[in-house]
């Protein structure tokens, strides 16, 4: 593999984890994102944060929203890990796509923040909008936040 390549994808897949190291693995260019190569630097910076972080975090990027999810969001996936990696969000969630889609399209044409945050909250879920220098809404990240 070429070294410049190589560097790239371990800069965006920095990191050890399990996730880390099957979206190293990911030929990429079979997915909805594209070459690597070709990711926009909002993108690779998300994913970073994403990777880095030890809370659960799922990406939906682009208009296909296509899954990229940290380590602590596996058990969230369930029985779709690791097979939801790279593919879109409303083929994976087919089940309750009716559900969540108006969500991510309503934070994705309006630009609003979706959130089920309370004072009391024991489980939270917020949909937040990636922008480009444009402004062009491109991604939408999925936390998911539970506390006792």
């Amino acid at each position: 593999m070429d070294p410049s390549k190589t560097q790239s994808i371990e800069s965006v897949f920095a990191g050890g984890g399990e996730m880390a190291a099957r979206m190293r693995a990911l030929d990429w260019s079979t997915t909805p994102l594209g070459p690597l190569e070709q990711w926009p630097q909002a993108l690779r910076t998300c994913l970073r944060i994403v990777l880095g972080s030890g809370y659960p975090m799922l990406i939906c990027w682009g208009p296909e929203y296509t899954i990229l999810y940290n380590d602590a969001w596996r058990p969230v996936m369930a029985q779709k890990h690791p097979a939801g990696l790279g593919r879109s969000c409303r083929e994976v969630f087919f089940e309750f796509w009716d559900f969540i889609g108006p969500r991510f399209e309503m934070v994705m044409t309006l630009g609003h923040d979706y959130s089920t945050l309370t004072e009391e909250c024991h489980h939270c879920t917020e949909i937040i909008t990636s922008k480009s220098v444009t402004s062009r809404f491109l991604g939408a990240q999925f936390r998911m936040t539970t506390g006792a």
